[in-house]
């Protein structure tokens, strides 16, 4: 079982092209703010999308240029496939922390400029969770505007996200204004 609290949020990649890349991570527990960090008011999400990159930096970074990890700027894999199994996200009460920084379950990975995979989810919990702590996503910056990779517009891999939710539960309170099981 693992225990995530973190500022930037989880996410996984897998560095190949391929037509069949799988990615699983399972029993995984994300909580919401519990206590304010002693070194500052940051902007959180505790689940950033996950993909696989043709390209991304070595897991074990060998200089510092090499950090961070997340920001890959390189081309998708299109046949990678995402599944996180048996998850629960705990008190999310708000999208706002208690000094006011911004808090969201999920969010896009902003080094995924390109393709992102389909994040699928089945056995999810959410504890205590309110409607506008759910999902932070932003759009692509305009910096990302290079001819020689998306043309004359911005890579759209942050408008094109899908996130499938299969066989999820809601506790407690407050709770996401849907709680359908499937969406």
């Amino acid at each position: 079982m693992a225990f995530i609290d973190n500022i930037k949020g989880i996410s996984t990649m897998i560095g190949m092209e391929g037509d069949d890349l799988k990615m699983t991570m399972n029993n995984i527990h994300i909580h919401g703010e519990i206590d304010q960090t002693p070194d500052g008011c940051w902007d959180r999400e505790g689940l950033w999308t996950s993909g696989a990159m043709k390209d991304p930096k070595d897991l074990h970074p060998t200089m510092a240029s090499a950090l961070p990890i997340y920001k890959t700027h390189s081309a998708a894999s299109w046949g990678s496939k995402v599944l996180f199994t048996d998850m629960f996200f705990h008190n999310w009460q708000s999208n706002k922390t208690v000094c006011g920084a911004r808090q969201s379950i999920f969010g896009n990975n902003i080094g995924f400029s390109d393709y992102v995979a389909k994040q699928m989810f089945e056995r999810v919990t959410f504890e205590n969770v309110a409607q506008d702590a759910m999902a932070y996503l932003f759009d692509p910056p305009k910096k990302w505007i290079n001819v020689t990779d998306c043309g004359n517009f911005e890579c759209t891999g942050p408008r094109n996200l899908l996130f499938d939710f299969k066989y999820a539960l809601y506790k407690g309170s407050p709770q996401p204004d849907s709680s359908s099981p499937s969406f």
